[in-house]
């Protein structure tokens, strides 16, 4: 979109808005909570690479939009995952613990376990040999998520705690008998953020994997 001012005066914007779905119902509330304390954690970053917060509101009369076209998502997902490699490549980062690398790979097989909104970046962090599936939700926004991974070179698993949970832990399971390394938000979309969920407990249980907190942030 675009604002528009004096003298012919245009600046580009882009819209980001809550799904009408998860702005309501149980544990709305934390979903509403992590999106605010997204928008006020960007709002403290100046990069020339990140997307300035110039204002948050609230639409009262904001309807859910139809079904996105295939080609839109994959146009979505393309541009989303150029633009993290952007961002990655164009800041700088601090490890710590500055051997965090030769522990984990002292534990492998893992399972990286991440807070939901503290994982944006974590596709950039992973060595070659760091090869792992990634549970991602079955909510709406899941499959465009999918399609920025996967772009990014992870292997998914749709599923969540509420809705085909069973289904993507059966699919990390198959997964981690091949001995390969499994990534999860424990947290998930709906909250109640930094809070884990049983189901990554039961997943580290049956998998026999170490669960290793991870963050870039």
């Amino acid at each position: 979109s675009s604002v528009d001012g004096t003298g012919a005066f245009e600046k580009l914007v882009v819209i980001k808005r809550i799904i009408p779905h998860l702005s309501s119902g149980p544990g709305s509330g934390d979903f509403l909570a992590m999106f605010l304390d997204e928008a006020r954690i960007a709002a403290g970053i100046n990069h020339a690479n990140v997307a300035q917060v110039f204002d948050l509101g609230k639409d009262e009369i904001a309807k859910p939009s139809p079904n996105t076209p295939r080609w839109v998502q994959h146009s979505v997902a393309f541009l989303a995952a150029n633009y993290l490699k952007l961002v990655w490549h164009s800041s700088q980062f601090t490890t710590e613990p500055a051997d965090i690398y030769d522990r984990i790979d002292a534990e492998l097989p893992i399972i990286v376990a991440m807070w939901h909104g503290q994982h944006f970046l974590m596709p950039f962090i992973r060595k070659p040999h760091h090869r792992a599936k990634v549970l991602v939700s079955m909510h709406r926004d899941g499959e465009l998520i999918t399609r920025v991974i996967e772009g990014l070179g992870y292997v998914t698993a749709r599923g969540s705690s509420t809705r085909g949970g069973e289904v993507g832990v059966r699919e990390m399971l198959a997964w981690a008998g091949q001995g390969r390394h499994l990534a999860v938000t424990p947290d998930g979309p709906r909250g109640p953020r930094e809070r884990a969920k049983d189901g990554v407990v039961y997943l580290a249980d049956r998998s026999r994997r170490r669960l290793v907190p991870i963050a870039v942030a």
